[in-house]
């Protein structure tokens, strides 16, 4: 029966092992939550700022537009101002004339104006793509390091699993289910050491006969307080 323990007991090392193993790699991509979070704000702010650039540009176009369609009013009134043949034909091309050239005034005052807002535009989109670049190059670097800690952690996670495998088949099957349900039951851990007359799992005292069983090693005895597999380490 003192093999038994020695067995379970090299078991129970290699169950906590690949318990924690496992719960190192579950937590791996947490690392990136954060600045996932940031390379997804970013990546809305540099899209808000191209779509102003378009939204912007589209403006001045409309305006350029407008021009256009004022220099054209004012060459045919300039024609028609060539062309009058009297005062009343004059006047109303001198009119035509005036008017187009206020319109085209305004017009080029505000496609200045808009080329100052395109190139503001452009500027703040440019240092947004450059924030995005960093954060997306520190997010892909991180990845990397994460990709590579999970392969680490998964050879070892494989090794320790194929030795653990390795050391069920040495344990007697009825001693090995009992271990298995305790273990469920108080966090992985089913094996407590009986040390100076207490339980070293849950630090309860053990009644003096059950603790005599335990150091006889001879029978499956249980921790009346936490019910896991009592047992005495060997000495040295």
């Amino acid at each position: 029966m003192k093999q038994q323990f020695s067995r379970l007991e090299q078991l129970q090392k290699l169950d906590l092992e690949v318990h924690e193993l496992e719960r190192a790699r579950l937590v791996l991509p947490k690392r990136l939550v954060d600045l996932d979070a940031r390379k997804e704000e970013v990546g809305r702010k540099l899209k808000a700022q191209r779509d102003h650039v378009v939204g912007v540009e589209a403006e001045k176009r409309t305006l350029e537009t407008a021009l256009r369609i004022e220099e054209e009013k004012l060459k045919k009134g300039q024609a028609k101002l060539n062309e009058a043949k009297n005062e009343k034909e004059f006047q109303a091309g001198s009119k035509e004339v005036d008017s187009a050239r206020r319109a085209k005034a305004h017009f080029e005052d505000e496609i200045l104006r808009a080329i100052e807002v395109v190139e503001t535009a452009k500027k703040s989109a440019a240092l947004v793509e450059e924030e995005a670049a960093l954060v997306t190059a520190e997010y892909d670097a991180l990845a990397a390091d994460v990709r590579q800690e999970e392969a680490r952690l998964d050879a070892q996670i494989d090794s320790f699993s194929a030795r653990r495998e390795e050391a069920r088949r040495d344990v007697d099957p009825a001693l090995l289910k009992r271990y298995d349900h305790i273990r469920l039951k108080r966090a992985g851990v089913a094996l407590a050491p009986a040390q100076g007359g207490t339980c070293g799992a849950c630090n309860m005292g053990l009644p003096p006969q059950l603790y005599n069983q335990v150091l006889k090693g001879i029978s499956i005895e249980t921790c009346p307080s936490c019910i896991r597999i009592l047992y005495v380490k060997p000495s040295g």
